[in-house]
């Protein structure tokens, strides 16, 4: 899920800076769930940033925090963010895509979703004689799933990774504890460097950078994230832990991050490369997406022999998927019902203002056939929302049961692998399984 979340869709589509997310103080909790949280193991924590003083180049490694202590000196931050004025960073940019998405159906909610929608939800849309409305593909509306994303949904988040039947998580933490060892001696060369797109708690980095150590080798580890803070409060104990290991946060999204590898580091020939991107963040973009991201990181960011190690979750069991989407404490109800308090944030409306909770529901659906999860909203009524955006009034009228999707969990088998490689250009080395062979790391190579 996380995850960022979010599309990794070139510059020119509209869910482009994946991890650019809103700080949201404002926004809180469904008023039925309340959680506790720590840190996020999501990728895209996010929370007030420490007062930064940058020096040249972007260098951001002395810090003006008051409670903040120096930071080690084998760690620093870099800001590498692009100044973009369509960025979704931006609260204004991102109301002008949330009311143009909301306004078009162009999201096809295929005949196989409906049909799994009615036999997991039992639900069938009806007409006004009451009669079953034939099953056939539609258009839906759409929010994009960066929504999900702001501080009170990364808190939300990172509960959703200790429920137990989202089983990703654990699994993933399983696979770096059993073979750290095994993927330190062979992809990671004394001297290496290693780059994490997207980095949270870095519970599960934490078994490799021991792995490392112990075999007496030296690296540099960088870490990306669009939160200063986050960056700070993963890399410092880290750094403190790892004094022979160079720690450097890369402050930034997805593409500022593949521009800066590009343009900035360099590699020893005898040395190695290594890129993580775990989680299952591969699974929150289409498949088309996903081959397309890996083929700019290959072009970008890899040199012939580098690697990336990918986390992605299997095509499981329907109640299994479904279960760890729709867990029995509404851990994920909550957090994509949050989505729609911060869309009612961007809108500058007031809780329940716009996007009252009891008019909507979570809808949870896993579709076998395409092997993906499913996230909408389903409004429960006939229901009229307006909102000004530029000075612009948009209308949106729901009707009652209508569906707007708000995100995908893709996953994939053997075959999705190889059709993976074959669009990416990738090189498929290795895989390592957890102990319910649910899960899987993969080690794709240039």
């Amino acid at each position: 899920m996380l995850h960022l979340h979010p599309s990794l869709l070139p510059k020119e589509t509209l869910f482009t800076d994946a991890l650019h997310h809103l700080k949201d103080n404002e926004s809180d909790l469904p008023s039925d769930s309340e959680y506790s949280s720590s840190a996020s193991d999501s990728g895209f924590y996010s929370s007030s940033p420490p007062t930064l003083q940058p020096s040249d180049h972007g260098d951001m490694s002395t810090m003006s925090e008051a409670s903040a202590e120096p930071s080690p000196s084998n760690m620093k931050v870099l800001d590498i963010r692009s100044k973009t004025v369509d960025s979704m960073a931006d609260s204004t940019h991102l109301a002008r895509v949330v009311a143009q998405t909301l306004s078009t159906r162009d999201t096809v909610f295929p005949a196989s979703s409906a049909r799994f929608d009615a036999e997991q939800n039992g639900k069938r849309p009806t007409k006004e004689d009451g009669a079953m409305t034939p099953i056939q593909d539609v258009l839906v509306r759409s929010i994009p799933t960066l929504v999900l994303y702001d501080d009170n949904g990364l808190d939300i988040f990172n509960d959703i990774t200790h429920v137990d039947e989202y089983y990703i998580t654990n699994a993933e933490m399983q696979i770096f504890k059993d073979k750290s060892s095994e993927i330190a001696h062979t992809h990671v060369g004394n001297n290496g460097v290693l780059i994490e797109l997207g980095v949270g708690s870095m519970r599960k980095t934490r078994y490799l950078l021991d792995a490392i150590v112990s075999q007496n080798k030296s690296v540099t580890y960088y870490a990306l994230d669009l939160s200063a803070q986050s960056l700070t409060q993963s890399l410092q104990p880290l750094a403190l832990q790892f004094p022979s290991i160079k720690f450097v946060g890369l402050l930034g999204t997805y593409d500022d991050s593949l521009l800066y590898i590009k343009e900035h580091l360099t590699r020893d020939e005898n040395s190695t490369r290594t890129l993580l991107w775990l989680g299952t963040s591969i699974g929150n973009t289409t498949r088309e997406e996903a081959a397309e991201f890996l083929a700019r990181v290959k072009d970008c960011a890899m040199q012939e022999g580098d690697v990336l190690l990918c986390g992605i979750d299997r095509r499981n069991n329907a109640s299994v998927v479904k279960a760890a989407y729709d867990d029995p404490k509404g851990v994920t109800r909550a957090f994509i019902l949050n989505g729609l308090r911060h869309v009612e944030h961007i809108f500058g409306g007031e809780r329940d203002e716009l996007f009252p909770l009891s008019k909507f529901e979570y809808v949870s659906l896993y579709n076998a056939e395409l092997g993906r999860h499913e996230a909408y909203y389903r409004s429960l009524e006939q229901q009229r929302v307006e909102v000004d955006v530029d000075n612009t009034s948009h209308v949106f009228e729901f009707e009652e049961g209508e569906l707007i999707f708000i995100e995908y969990s893709i996953k994939y088998d053997g075959k999705d692998i190889k059709q993976l490689m074959d669009q990416s250009g990738l090189r498929w080395a290795k895989e390592w399984a957890d102990q319910t062979e649910r899960y899987s790391l993969h080690c794709f190579a240039k």
